[in-house]
């Protein structure tokens, strides 16, 4: 197959010159550990391109260079030949997963904004069950509340438009109320020092009409209860 019908529509860049390091190459080294780029540097060539795809884009460098050293103890590699190097690497969209947020952020963000959103905490859809992976950011929950002896918190769960506002409104309270019944059972917090509270799709912090703006709506935010 040729690179032309590989990468039909691509971006290509080619940079030539003596002494043009292209990342990665520098210590390239040919058998047995002669090192080409710092012999033949004035020679070389390197060419990148690069196609997207839907799953992830395809990135093909090559790197060429003339070899201009001679000794007995290079086999298959003359004086004059061209040598190549050909990498093909996919890259494929990385995981979004949310990092967990700690005690000591989330006291900082209540105290300066009076609230902090929380991705950390996750239900299977259109259900209440916290999934086991919601673990960390719970027991962060719990160590900010043993931390800080007067705060009282509001725990309120948000929804993306998905569904009708009622429907939402039923499940976001379901979701706040697991995330106290949870942190009482199993992390000794009061739950005098907890209220939940559902707000459906009422309160977005991004548009609803993608995929990315509703992840970011589907949330638990823990709000500074008045005193």
């Amino acid at each position: 197959m040729t690179i032309p019908s590989l990468f039909p529509s691509c971006r290509c860049s080619v940079p030539a010159g003596p002494r043009l390091w292209p990342a990665g190459y520098k210590k390239l080294q040919w058998p047995p550990n002669v090192p080409a780029l710092t012999l033949n540097g004035d020679t070389q060539r390197f060419l990148a391109l690069e196609k997207k795809g839907v799953k992830g884009n395809l990135v093909l460098s090559l790197y060429a260079v003339e070899n201009r050293f001679w000794a007995a103890n290079l086999k298959n590699i003359e004086k004059g030949q061209v040598l190549l190097q050909v990498d093909i690497v996919e890259a494929k969209p990385m995981d979004t997963k949310m990092v967990t947020v700690t005690s000591s952020e989330m006291a900082e963000a209540i105290s300066s904004s009076g609230s902090i959103a929380l991705y950390g905490i996750y239900f299977d859809t259109d259900k209440a069950d916290i999934k086991p992976e919601s673990a960390e950011t719970l027991k962060q929950i719990a160590t900010l509340l043993k931390e800080n002896i007067n705060l009282k918190l509001l725990v309120v769960g948000h929804t993306d438009i998905a569904g009708t506002f009622a429907y939402n409104m039923d499940l976001s309270s379901r979701r706040a109320a697991a995330v106290i019944k949870e942190l009482t059972a199993k992390y000794g917090a009061s739950t005098g020092r907890l209220t939940p509270v559902g707000v459906s799709y009422a309160c977005p912090v991004a548009s609803n009409k993608t995929e990315d703006g509703r992840a970011k709506n589907r949330r638990v935010a823990l709000v500074e209860d008045s005193p």
